[in-house]
């Protein structure tokens, strides 16, 4: 962690001691006074993710999918985690220290790229999966109460192949998809 304001290394974090088949750092986010990095390849491709907070405590989380290389995307606010993983995605809250799973986000038909990139924003979630049928789809969720419910499902509507969700962000009430072009989509 870099601290902008001074040009000097505040903290550093090294998780499975840097070895490079982790993949450490694959994925990372920063939201106030915490931030979240992906080691996708730990755990022999399981995968895991560690949550650092400015004070230098830290949480770790790891996936318990074989081959499912939990933490490939991530994002985070400040209270809860989005981590994606092969073919599927989990948001967990991140308070008091404590990790606590909330929910495991569902779509019909996933293919094995669902999750390979999110975004939350409020209490929005965007889950991006480039081989869903139709040219590739990023999915709208509610979080609310702790609960979680799909709202949209956005598609290219190519006919062929082109990777729509294999990147994604959101904000309000605008979701970015990147693919071969890059998309914007305002929804009211």
């Amino acid at each position: 962690m870099y601290s902008l304001s001074f040009g000097e290394c505040k903290q550093k974090s090294s998780t499975q001691n840097g070895r490079m088949g982790y993949q450490t750092g694959k994925s990372v986010a920063i939201c106030g006074d915490h931030y979240i990095v992906g080691s996708p390849g730990a755990n022999n491709n399981t995968g895991k993710v560690d949550i650092y907070d400015l004070d230098g405590s830290s949480r770790c989380i790891n996936g318990d999918i074989e081959n499912g290389n939990f933490g490939v995307s991530v994002d985070l606010t400040e209270d809860y985690a989005i981590i994606g993983s092969h073919g599927a995605a989990f948001i967990y809250t991140h308070r008091h220290g404590e990790c606590k799973l909330v929910c495991e986000l569902i779509v019909p038909k996933p293919s094995i790229r669902f999750g390979e990139s999110v975004g939350i924003s409020g209490n929005l979630v965007i889950v991006g999966d480039s081989l869903a049928t139709g040219g590739g789809a990023a999915y709208i969720f509610s979080l609310i109460s702790d609960e979680c419910s799909l709202d949209k499902s956005l598609v290219s509507g190519e006919s062929h192949p082109v990777s729509f969700g294999q990147s994604v962000a959101i904000s309000g009430n605008l979701a970015v998809s990147g693919r071969v072009q890059l998309m914007m989509i305002r929804w009211e």
